[in-house]
């Protein structure tokens, strides 16, 4: 997949980001080579995506307490219950 920056800038419009044309230039690089390492993924071993270094350490995804809604929501400019509110982002047709 050829990533330029009428991609990048598409891509942009998308996710409604505010870029100009020096940052889709600058970014079009940078996405290409991500997206050429995402899709080295699924097909390579551990040892392939990093000759030579070892796999971090991953440690066990056990529950933790949480901060509590009340903390969470704390600094929130708009909170319904323990929920946030924000602004629609889907435009009605």
């Amino acid at each position: 997949m050829r990533i330029d920056a009428e991609t990048v800038a598409r891509l942009a419009q998308l996710a409604r980001l505010d870029l100009d044309e020096r940052e889709a230039e600058e970014l079009a690089p940078v996405l290409a080579a991500l997206v050429a390492f995402a899709d080295r993924l699924p097909r390579a071993g551990d040892t392939e995506l990093f000759p030579g270094e070892p796999l971090p350490a991953v440690r066990p995804d056990e529950p933790r307490p949480g901060v509590g809604s009340a903390a969470a929501t704390a600094g929130a400019p708009d909170v319904r219950g323990a929920l946030f509110r924000v602004p629609p982002v889907i435009e009605e047709p």
